[in-house]
C-alpha cells in the first residue's frame, strides 16, 4: 500500500527523511545506539575513569582536612566551619565539574554521531573517529549548557525577587512567606524557558554557532512546537530508565547479601550491633557501580532525542530533507552537516503533490505511520520499569533480613531478663 503523500521517504540511516513522529524519534535513538554503542559510549567511559580518579584523590584530600579537625567533643568556631566548608569544596566543586564535563561529553559524541553518520546512514565508524569530530565542539557545548542552566535558574529567582523586597522592606515573615508564592509562576517560567532552549545544544554542535547564538536560534525553532517537544523528549528517557531499573535493583538485591546483619534492625539475637567501614565498603561499591552503570546506559538517550527532534523542526520549518537526501547521495559530500541557509531567505520551495490528503504543519502529509508500535514500545517500558521496581524491593527485604537471620520475637523470659 502506497502511504498518502510521502510516496518515497529514503531512510539511509536511523530514520526516513522526513518528518518524524513519535515513533521514529524512539525507534531512531535505540537504532542509533545500536548501530555505534562503542563511538557512543567508549568516550564517556574514558571521562568517567578519569573522574573517578579524579574524585578519589579529591576524597582523600577531603577526608585528611576533616580528621585534622578534631570535631569531636568540640566547640564550634567559624574557623572550623571555614575549614570544613573548604573539605567539602574539595569534593563537592570537581564533582559537579566532572558531571558536567561528562555530560558535554555525551551531548558532543551523541549528537555529532547522530548528524554526521547515523541519519545518513554513514558505517563504519570507531570511538577515535566520532571523538575527533565531536571534540572542536566540546568547550562550545560546555558553554551552552552551562548558560542555559543560568538563565533557567534567574528564571526562578526573579520569581522569589517579591519575597525578598516584601521580607525586607516590611520586616515580616508573613509577608516573604506570601512572596514566596511567585515561585509557582516562577516554576511554570522556568520549565517553559527551558523547553525552548532544548535544541541550543544541538544547534551548537551541528551549526557551530556560538552559545548565545545557538540559544536564539533554539527559541526560534521550538516557537509553536513546546508541548509535542516536551512530550517526546521523554519517550525514551522513560524506556531507558525502566531498563535500567533492573540493574539499580539487581545491584541492591546483591548489595544485600554482603551487608552486616542486622543493619537496618540495629540489634540481632539481643546483642548490640557493631558496624565497621570495612563492612560497609563491598554493598555501597556494589550500589554506587550499579548506580553508574544504570546512568552511563541512560546517557546518552536524551541528546539522541534532541538531536532528532532538532533535525524534525528543520525538516518541517526549512525543508531539511531535501538536502539530507541529497547529502545522503553524496551530492552534497563537503558539508560537515548539510543545512540550508538559515534563517532561510524568502518562502520555501513548494513540493509537489503525488496524491492529495490532509495538510500537516506546512508539509505535504505523510502516512504509513504505526501509532500503536510505539505504544507498544512504551507499554514495554513501563513493564521493564515494574519489573525493575519489583528486583528493587525484593532487594530491600533481603537488605532488612539478611541471610535469613530476621530478628525474632523475644519470649517472655527474655523480655523479663
Amino acid at each position: 500500500m502506497v502511504p498518502t503523500g510521502w510516496v518515497y521517504a529514503p531512510k539511509p540511516g536511523a530514520v526516513p527523511l522526513r518528518p518524524l513522529d513519535a515513533n521514529d524519534i524512539v525507534k531512531g535513538v535505540f537504532a542509533t545506539v545500536r548501530r555505534y554503542f562503542g563511538p557512543l559510549y567508549l568516550p564517556l567511559l574514558a571521562v568517567v575513569l578519569g573522574s573517578t580518579v579524579l574524585l578519589s584523590g579529591c576524597v582523600y584530600v577531603a577526608w585528611k582536612l576533616v580528621t585534622r579537625l578534631h570535631l569531636h567533643g568540640e566547640r564550634m568556631t567559624t574557623g572550623r566551619v571555614v575549614d570544613a566548608a573548604l573539605a567539602a569544596a574539595v569534593v563537592v566543586v570537581p564533582a559537579l565539574f566532572c558531571a558536567a564535563f561528562a555530560y558535554a561529553v555525551t551531548t558532543a559524541v551523541s549528537i555529532t554521531v547522530l548528524g554526521h553518520h547515523a541519519v545518513l546512514g554513514q558505517q563504519p565508524l570507531t570511538a577515535r573517529q566520532a571523538w575527533r569530530e565531536a571534540r572542536p565542539h566540546l568547550w562550545r557545548t560546555l558553554g551552552t549548557q552551562l548558560l542555559t542552566v543560568l538563565v533557567v535558574i534567574a528564571v526562578l529567582l526573579v520569581s522569589a525577587l517579591p519575597a525578598v523586597v516584601l521580607g525586607v522592606a516590611l520586616h515580616s515573615g508573613t509577608a516573604a512567606a506570601f512572596g514566596l508564592l511567585g515561585l509557582i509562576p516562577g516554576s511554570v517560567g522556568m520549565v517553559y524557558v527551558g523547553g525552548r532552549l532544548f535544541f541550543a545544544a544541538p544547534v551548537t554542535v551541528l551549526e557551530g554557532m556560538r552559545p548565545t547564538d545557538a540559544m536564539r536560534r533554539s527559541w526560534q525553532l521550538n516557537r509553536g512546537a513546546w508541548w509535542r517537544t516536551f512530550g517526546v523528549m521523554l519517550l525514551p528517557g522513560m524506556v531507558g530508565r525502566a531498563a535500567t531499573q533492573v540493574i539499580t535493583g539487581g545491584g541492591d538485591t546483591v548489595a544485600a547479601q554482603y551487608a552486616p546483619p542486622g543493619l537496618l534492625t540495629g540489634t540481632q539475637s539481643g546483642l548490640s550491633l557493631h558496624l565497621s567501614a570495612a563492612g560497609l565498603v563491598l554493598p555501597v561499591s556494589i550500589i554506587v557501580l550499579a548506580i553508574i552503570a544504570a546512568a552511563i546506559i541512560r546517557a546518552p538517550l536524551t541528546p539522541l532525542t534532541l538531536g532528532l527532534l532538532y533535525i524534525d523542526r528543520c525538516i518541517r520549518k526549512e525543508r531539511l530533507h531535501i538536502t539530507l537526501v541529497a547529502a545522503a547521495g553524496g551530492a552534497v559530500s563537503h558539508a560537515p552537516f548539510p543545512l540550508l541557509p538559515l534563517p532561510p531567505k524568502g518562502p520555501p520551495p513548494k513540493l509537489r503533490r503525488e496524491q492529495a490528503g490532509p495538510p500537516g504543519d506546512g508539509l505535504p502529509p505523510y502516512g504509513n505511520q504505526q501509532p500503536a508500535r510505539g505504544r507498544r514500545m512504551i507499554g514495554a517500558g513501563w513493564v521493564l520499569r515494574i519489573v525493575g521496581t519489583g528486583v528493587g524491593l525484593t532487594g530491600l527485604q533481603i537488605f532488612e533480613h539478611p541471610r535469613g537471620a530476621g530478628c525474632r520475637p523475644r519470649t517472655g523470659a527474655q523480655s523479663e531478663q
